[in-house]
């Protein structure tokens, strides 16, 4: 449907009848006088047309002046329909009562489901939630996930995990108990020590298992370093592979800092409202350009529902352009590239793994753009990049009855590699503790 239609629709507009001599001489009349007519149709000695409300105020004295007749043969758009509802009392109650009811009732949980209990008794569980708040009925933001998700694992000792989340009406409840002599098997499990990131090794030192790579190599992350495999009784045996692998290893950060005097907005607003479907951007209030010069941009977001998880492929944005300028004085350049260095070393920081030890580093400083100064952060390390990778059940089956190396394939070439996340043709390995 046409804009032009909708708009038509929620203003109302009315379809009329001309009869008379001079009805083209009246059209035009009307035309002149700022009428505002469409869709005309000749049917016989009649003369169908669509016009607005005001313009139909206007041919009064034209019908007149032309002996026309004019005759009102229908009533379109949302003002009239609206304007019949409104003398349903009885309507308009019920329809508040149940969008109250609706909401009511939207917003509240009235189905706890529990998955994943195995010795933990149901009805202990059930109580367990009813003390952390968590029962039927019971409205959806007094339930926060992530305090019932803390209380259980602290009330329960049998719990190791726990997932909490609300999905309309309902709360989806993930248990994971601890099994008895879990983290003894897990110690016994064979598989690989793999590279956790790129690097140069430089010490390599095997304590279980056979070695795939040499001190010198530059390895890969994912990269097998020690292969879970040792002879037993004159047989290649699958093991669990321990060792130190030692490499250097490098990090890299970039942050940039303005040099110019700080920016604060002026009080001063343009807010222009979108629809945003299917990649593609609408104005629908705000067509203007921005009026200003200097500003920062906001933007809400939000998307329309239908019913509880029931989304519309339509998003609709509020974007305001806030007026700034400048306030106070210039940054000076020395202080800024030392603010950029700054936010470079804390990501350096958060990136170093467990254990690196810093050799060296290097600082670039750049000038991207007008009054922005880019620092440019680089690390050198030493770590342990060794990873533990177990191997999957059947490659270990398969070892068992007497294939060599990888125990599901016979041994890899040197320097072959494996991924982190696990092995082909099977289920995802445990994760390393």
């Amino acid at each position: 449907m046409a804009p032009s239609r909708i708009w038509r629709y929620l203003t109302g507009y009315l379809e009329v009848s001309f009869r008379g001599p001079l009805v083209e001489r009246l059209v035009n009349l009307a035309v002149g006088r700022g009428a505002h007519l469409w869709a005309l149709e000749r049917s016989g000695d009649r003369l169908r047309a669509r016009m607005t409300v005001s313009s139909f105020r206007k041919l009064r004295p034209l019908a007149r002046a032309t002996r026309s007749r004019v005759r009102l043969e229908r009533k379109v758009g949302l003002p009239f329909r609206l304007r019949r509802l409104r003398r349903r009392t009885a309507f308009w109650a019920g329809l508040l009562l149940f969008l109250a009811g609706l909401y009511y009732f939207t917003s509240c949980v009235w189905v706890i489901e529990i998955q994943g209990l195995k010795r933990i008794p149901l009805e202990e569980m059930q109580a367990l939630l009813a003390r952390a708040g968590v029962r039927p009925g019971v409205r959806r933001d007094s339930v926060r996930p992530d305090e019932v998700r803390r209380w259980l694992i602290a009330s329960e000792p049998a719990i190791a995990w726990v997932g909490v989340s609300l999905r309309g009406v309902r709360c989806l409840v993930q248990v994971a108990e601890d099994e008895p002599g879990q983290v003894q098997r897990w110690l016994n499990l064979p598989g690989d020590l793999v590279a956790a990131r790129d690097g140069v090794l430089v010490k390599l030192v095997v304590l279980a298992g056979q070695a795939e790579v040499r001190e010198g190599e530059t390895v890969k992350r994912g990269q097998v370093l020690i292969r879970g495999a040792g002879y037993a009784g004159g047989r290649l045996q699958p093991v669990r592979a321990r060792g130190v692998c030692l490499a250097r290893t490098w990090y890299e950060a970039y942050r940039e800092a303005e040099t110019g005097a700080p920016r604060t907005r002026t009080g001063r607003r343009y807010t222009r409202v979108l629809i945003r479907l299917n990649h593609r951007e609408i104005i629908v209030w705000g067509w203007r350009p921005v009026p200003f010069t200097e500003y920062e941009v906001s933007e809400a977001s939000g998307r329309p529902g239908l019913w509880r998880n029931i989304r519309l492929p339509v998003e609709i944005l509020t974007r305001d352009y806030w007026e700034t300028a400048a306030s106070g004085e210039p940054v000076p350049p020395a202080a800024a590239q030392a603010d950029a260095l700054e936010r470079a070393e804390a990501e350096v920081a958060f990136q170093l793994g467990r254990g690196a030890q810093v050799v060296s580093r290097r600082v670039e400083v750049f000038s991207p753009r007008r009054d922005v100064v880019g620092v440019r952060l680089v690390v050198e390390a030493r770590e342990d990049i060794g990873r533990f990778l177990p191997y999957q059940p059947a490659a270990e089956t398969a070892g068992a009855g007497g294939k060599a190396g990888n125990f599901g394939g016979g041994p890899k070439p040197r320097g072959a590699q494996a991924p982190v996340g696990g092995q082909r043709g099977g289920p995802e390995p445990l994760r390393a503790l």
